[in-house]
């Protein structure tokens, strides 16, 4: 099995890192689709807790207790296990950045399945940014060639979030999350 060590994992962070330093400028420069604020990369492990005891280790980092993220809302036409969630914990790895760890919970889920075509290595799985008006960001995504996996401002209490799977044009998922609603 990979250990979370792996130089493409401090790669894939370092990358990010960069991104997030750049993006505020990048913005101002360009109009893009997608204007919001990058918040998280998320990686998908098998097993949670050695993947903290790892990353806390790598980056000097307290160790962290992952925790069940069982709030999920599915739409109803969901075609997975809707008993399926994350075990998650998020590091804050720079001034702008955090990497959320999750473990898939339950049955088939975006998690499940990325976990399953990784042959049960797991890696980066999505790229996460907090945007108002989700719903415009998941329409301007979904004619981009995204796929809605879940998410949206209905029923989404009490944060919007979606993720859009975008991996065949960028090889990972966008994961949107608006403000609580009031």
């Amino acid at each position: 099995m990979r250990r979370l060590t792996s130089p493409l994992v401090i790669l894939t962070v370092g990358l990010l890192a960069g991104y997030a330093a750049g993006s505020r400028s990048l913005r101002a420069q360009t109009a893009p689709p997608l204007a919001g604020t990058f918040t998280h990369v998320g990686m998908i492990v098998p097993n949670v807790e050695k993947a903290s005891h790892d990353f806390a280790e790598l980056f000097g980092l307290e160790y962290k207790a992952p925790s069940e993220f069982t709030a999920m809302v599915y739409p109803a036409d969901f075609k997975g296990d809707p008993k399926a969630h994350p075990k998650t914990v998020t590091y804050k790895v720079g001034d702008n950045v955090s990497v959320e760890l999750l473990e898939p919970i339950g049955g088939k889920s975006p998690w499940r399945d990325f976990l399953d075509s990784t042959g049960g290595v797991g890696g980066l799985h999505h790229m996460a940014f907090a945007a108002k008006g989700i719903d415009a960001h998941m329409a301007a995504l979904k004619t981009r060639g995204g796929v809605i996996e879940f998410g949206g401002s209905a029923g989404a209490t009490p944060v919007q979030y979606a993720y859009v799977n975008m991996r065949p044009k960028l090889g990972l998922t966008i994961e949107l999350n608006g403000p609580p609603k009031p």
